[in-house]
């Protein structure tokens, strides 16, 4: 082997061993770039994952909220409806015992008409309706 061919050889193996190192250093390169997005993108992901479920918290606190306010209105509302409607059953309660006294009171004024009518008729002091 010539001087030149060994030279041509070893300068060959040399920039073959450095393309190699030089993609070796690359491809530890990008895979570390790789590692660092994809911890990058899972960081990302529970991220959201967390504000989602912080989210869907806010929002069922909010609904429970409204709908215990909702409950306590339909409740006060219930009462109030409760205490007119018992209002209202006294009131009927006490119109109904003033119409029974005015019944009452109505029967004994016919009752005494009667009496004295027919008391009248007897004693010849009712006289006929003319047409």
């Amino acid at each position: 082997m010539s001087l030149v061919t060994k030279d041509v050889d070893t300068l060959t193996r040399a920039i073959r061993d450095d393309i190699h190192r030089s993609i070796q250093d690359n491809t530890d390169h990008i895979e570390n770039k790789i590692d660092e997005v994809s911890k990058d993108v899972k960081t990302c992901f529970e991220l959201m994952e967390t504000k989602l479920k912080m989210t869907e918290l806010d929002l069922s606190i909010n609904f429970n909220m409204k709908l215990a306010k909702a409950e306590e209105n339909l409740g006060l509302k219930i009462n109030e409806n409760s205490t007119r409607l018992t209002t209202m059953e006294e009131t009927l309660a006490e119109l109904l015992k003033a119409q029974k006294e005015q019944n009452e009171t109505n029967k004994a004024l016919t009752d005494f008409l009667i009496v004295k009518f027919l008391g009248d008729a007897k004693k010849g002091k009712v006289q006929r309706c003319r047409r």
